[in-house]
């Protein structure tokens, strides 16, 4: 499950790259809350 989420995240960054420079920096600011979330629930259990 972790490792799909992960390639998902991979291809939404390629993807985001390919359509525009722009919506790079919203791709990356989405990668970044989602790695935060990890590490609190990490933190949290």
């Amino acid at each position: 499950m972790m490792k799909s989420r992960r390639h998902l995240k991979f291809v939404v960054v390629i993807i985001g790259y390919e359509k525009s420079k722009e919506d790079i920096d919203y791709v990356m600011g989405l990668i970044k809350q989602a790695f935060y979330n990890v590490i609190e629930s990490e933190n949290g259990v």
